[in-house]
């Protein structure tokens, strides 16, 4: 089994944090984003490594600068 990305890891506790922040499910971002929500689980924990635009998608519905977004890695 391949070791997850530190990186990515806190990438998505940021995510998670951000979204439980909010009071939101992730059934609720992915409405909202139009991210899958099996997508957003992985993003959460690391498993994946999302583009630019997801990126993107999830700072602008949870309310996150993307500049600090970009610290957190």
């Amino acid at each position: 089994m391949e070791e997850r990305n530190p990186d990515l890891i806190n990438f998505g506790a940021v995510i998670k944090q951000a979204r439980k922040e909010l009071g939101i499910t992730q059934d609720q971002l992915s409405l909202y984003t139009r991210i899958d929500r099996s997508y957003i689980s992985e993003i959460e924990t690391g498993v994946k490594n999302p583009s630019l635009t997801i990126i993107l998608m999830l700072a602008k519905a949870l309310n996150i600068e993307t500049i600090p977004i970009a610290k957190t890695v």
